[in-house]
């Protein structure tokens, strides 16, 4: 890794390529260039790959003279290789890692958080020298507006008579501060609470479905409640339908298209049903 100023760092990584024959070696260079918009640091990232042929020029010279089939097999890899337009990696250089760990908001205490502007080039709010990276900016202080967002399904399939279908939900907090007081609840029922650090997680929710048929799907009102280390809650309810399978296609009818195993509520799959 190396620091160019005013706004650099590259990432040299050296390897070497064993499909060719013999191995040829590379450097593949990651330069990650700071820019600052609207108070907010970004990254603008580049690759380079340098794949050393000379091991193969050199056996190619050698070899075309002395033997020249083997010298065009050299010659020919030599000639992939140096033409060959490899798409981008998508690796991440050591400046978009630099990025991730600035903030961007700090939650404080008594319901706060300190949001953070960096400042543009001009006025110093990026400098990068071999003594690493220096940012400047300016923050401010405002209160936070606690939220909730669940992921997870809102539609289930079971088997007629089934008792119970589980489920997985991801909770993704904002504005809260840890550790967190989590409370799921199903049909205003409490059955999970637990307490965690991390602001994103998933947990495992359990549904009851014993009166669920083919005729009449169940409705299942999920919610959670976050309350964080200062008090603060947040509330966030979640529809969810449990939906029974139809039964095995009786001889004589058309068969119902496999996805009704999974999703049977698609209208394909009731197709007596008005729509």
């Amino acid at each position: 890794m190396n620091f160019h100023s005013p706004d650099r760092i590259t990432t040299r990584i050296s390897g070497y390529d064993e499909r060719p024959w013999p191995d040829v070696d590379f450097v593949f260079t990651i330069t990650d260039t700071f820019n600052v918009s609207g108070g907010d640091i970004q990254v603008a990232s580049s690759e380079d790959l340098d794949i050393d042929t000379s091991i193969l020029n050199l056996l190619t010279g050698l070899f075309i003279l002395h033997f020249p089939p083997l010298g065009l097999i050299f010659l020919a890899q030599s000639i992939y290789i140096s033409t060959k337009d490899f798409p981008s990696s998508g690796a991440r250089g050591a400046g978009s890692y630099v990025n991730g760990y600035l903030p961007r908001e700090i939650m404080i205490d008594n319901g706060q958080k300190v949001l953070v502007s960096y400042f543009d080039k001009e006025f110093g709010g990026v400098e990068v020298s071999e003594a690493g990276v220096f940012f400047g900016g300016w923050m401010v202080k405002v209160p936070r507006e606690p939220s909730l967002q669940i992921l997870g399904p809102d539609r289930l399939a079971v088997n007629e008579g089934q008792q119970f279908v589980e489920a997985n939900y991801n909770l993704i907090s904002h504005d809260l501060r840890p550790n967190f007081q989590v409370e799921w609840s199903v049909n205003d029922s409490v059955v999970k609470t637990y307490t965690t650090n991390s602001n994103h997680h998933a947990t495992n929710i359990r549904f009851s479905c014993g009166a669920v048929t083919i005729d009449h799907p169940i409705h299942r009102r999920l919610s959670v409640k976050v309350t964080d280390a200062d008090g603060l809650q947040a509330v966030r309810p979640h529809s969810v339908n449990i939906h029974a399978r139809r039964r095995p296609t009786e001889p004589g009818q058309p068969p119902r298209p496999p996805i009704c195993e999974i999703r049977p509520w698609l209208p394909q799959c009731n197709p007596d049903e008005p729509l």
